[in-house]
């Protein structure tokens, strides 16, 4: 399962204008990292970049 397993974790303030292209990237990592082998996902569950990557 360790080689199927990503983490995400980032910074707590995010500015709001960054967060729509922010958001967009990190869907297109998440499809990358699938079409890769990857099937489970973890966030820290703090605000910010944890609860966009959730």
């Amino acid at each position: 399962m360790r080689k199927q397993t990503c983490c995400f974790t980032g910074h707590r303030m995010l500015p709001k204008k960054a967060i729509p292209a922010l958001a967009q990237r990190l869907e297109e990592e998440i499809l990358r990292l699938l079409a890769q082998g990857m099937r489970f996902f973890g966030a820290g569950g703090a605000l910010g970049f944890d609860t966009l990557a959730a």
